[in-house]
């Protein structure tokens, strides 16, 4: 099943950016919450590809397509 977290880019380094992820309820099902750490803060922080050339303060929607990270 496929799940999609928002979150705003707050860092762009060349190919990866840095998105601050929304709270939801999938945060305790999901696979890269281990790196995210949401039960820490109020938002979770993770590192993405930046594919999509996106700048520093918008907002995207990333999916997951699977709870197990290969």
């Amino acid at each position: 099943m496929t799940e999609v977290i928002t979150g705003t880019v707050t860092h762009v380094n060349g190919r990866m950016a840095s998105v601050r992820v929304d709270q939801s309820d999938w945060c305790s099902r999901c696979g890269v919450k281990i790196w995210c750490q949401p039960e820490r803060e109020e938002f979770g922080t993770i590192s993405v590809q930046n594919k999509l050339d996106v700048q520093v303060g918008q907002r995207v929607l990333i999916s997951e397509k699977s709870k197990y990270l290969l």
